[in-house]
């Protein structure tokens, strides 16, 4: 892990405002602040993982998860498919939880018709993704969330999550909005 450090060129800045039920923060904070110490006597800065002060909705994580879903095939990037497949292997049981959650709530909203109403969702999320316009900065900001991801404790991803999103989604507007 000490090897990582070094090549990241941000600081890391954990926004912990009130999180509810959370007994093991105060362990994972000591754990941030000891890697933000070991990393400034490497002569390093420490990496950014921003955390919201919620975590991530169901439709969050899973969103985020596509999102670097696309990024991993579109970008052609090694590391970039190497680092999703980690997050996807380290976060399993919360993004399964998530897609449990979300096969759920569609159900609820659309009854017998829940399955093709998903489908639809989700093919438009993807689409929007897939077709940024600008693909080098939707690639960039995917690089460096799946970079951040791996310094976030398990127990605070879906904090980082929610705000990982907005920034992937950020980046991404349509091509016939950009040629105007």
């Amino acid at each position: 892990m000490t090897k990582l450090l070094p090549r990241l060129h941000l600081s890391l800045a954990l926004m912990m405002i009130s999180i509810p039920a959370a007994a093991a923060i105060p362990s994972a904070a000591a754990a941030a602040q000891q890697m933000m110490h070991d990393s400034h006597a490497l002569g390093s800065v420490p990496p950014v993982a921003v955390l919201a002060a919620a975590p991530a909705t169901s439709e969050q994580l899973w969103q985020l998860r596509s999102g670097l879903n696309v990024a991993a095939l579109m970008c052609g990037d090694r590391t970039l498919a190497s680092g999703y497949n980690w997050l996807l292997r380290a976060h399993a049981p919360l993004l399964a939880r998530a897609w449990s959650a979300e096969q759920r709530r569609f159900q609820q909203l659309h009854g017998s018709q829940w399955q093709a109403a998903q489908d639809r969702q989700l093919t438009s999320h993807y689409n929007r993704l897939a077709n940024t316009a600008d693909r080098g900065r939707f690639c960039a900001e995917a690089r460096t969330i799946i970079s951040e991801a791996r310094m976030v404790p398990a127990n605070l991803f879906a904090h980082f999550a929610a705000s990982a999103v907005s920034r992937l989604s950020h980046q991404t507007s349509p091509l016939h909005l950009a040629a105007r």
